[in-house]
């Protein structure tokens, strides 16, 4: 058998023990009982709005330019990386499929949040961009250039803090993105 000592800094005077110091006073069962609430549900639980409290990971928009494809950089990548996830393979394959009826150029866009600096987004966002071109353009139709542009924190479709100056984590991961732009006719 192995003894270890503790040390009690919680202790006025701290010392070294074996076994912790006997508390002082006991609580009753009906001190315990009394300090407990009834929580009222309808007091407890509050309405949301789903269409602004949910947020898709992947928005497609087509119109008479063409389609557009956003994807969260949270689907698509690990924090600080560029460096695809298997989730993200798996919605790019989608996609893929569906450039070979793309004409003109397939326009990656990479987008980050406004946490770290300026030129460390444009570059992290360049990365992924890159990581998500390389991924289309194989099946990209021969004539058909894919371009990977890193836009770093411009054009936020978020804010990244609230009103009063704290942290907009939501509005942040809205942020964080990679768009995919093309032509179908």
């Amino acid at each position: 058998m192995v003894a270890g000592a503790v040390l009690w800094a919680d202790e006025p005077n701290a010392w070294a023990a074996s076994e912790p110091p006997a508390l002082s006073a006991a609580v009753s069962d009906q001190a315990i009982a009394a300090s407990i609430q009834r929580i009222e549900v309808a007091d407890a639980v509050r309405p949301i709005e789903v269409d602004t409290a949910v947020v898709p990971l992947r928005t497609e928009r087509r119109d008479a330019s063409g389609v557009a494809v956003t994807i969260s950089s949270d689907v698509l990548f690990t924090f600080d990386s560029a460096d695809l996830t298997e989730t993200a393979r798996e919605h790019l394959a989608d996609i893929a499929a569906r450039i070979s009826g793309a004409r003109g150029t397939v326009a990656v866009n990479g987008y980050t949040d406004s946490t770290g600096t300026p030129a460390y987004n444009v570059i992290l966002s360049q990365r992924r961009a890159n990581a998500v071109a390389d991924l289309l353009r194989p099946r990209a139709p021969h004539d058909v250039l894919v371009s990977a542009t890193g836009q770093g924190s411009a054009s936020p479709v978020a804010a990244n803090t609230n009103p009063d100056g704290s942290d907009n984590s939501a509005g942040r991961a809205q942020n964080r993105r990679v768009t995919i732009t093309y032509r179908t006719s």
